[in-house]
């Protein structure tokens, strides 16, 4: 149990250290932009995920057909056919 402890501080430590630098970086930059750009990336961020909603949805509901439902089950519409 200890040493599972000690690899995810391990892990946490590594991800904090390359993080950190990483999101001031990103924070420095979304503070250099003007209210309009900020507000031009939100309403895309609102775009794209609202996509990624509707076409999970559609995935989930069975529409782009592929017989088994979840993972390994036909080519589903998507990714290369078999």
């Amino acid at each position: 149990m200890a040493a599972r402890r000690r690899s995810q501080l391990a892990t946490a430590r590594r991800l904090a250290r390359r993080g950190v630098p990483i999101a001031m970086e990103l924070y420095r930059r979304w503070q250099s932009l003007t209210p309009e750009q900020r507000e031009r990336y939100l309403k895309m961020a609102r775009d794209y995920a609202s996509r990624a909603g509707d076409a999970y949805s559609q995935r989930r509901s069975g529409q782009y057909g592929g017989g088994r439902g979840g993972r390994g089950g036909g080519s589903g519409g998507f990714g290369r056919g078999r």
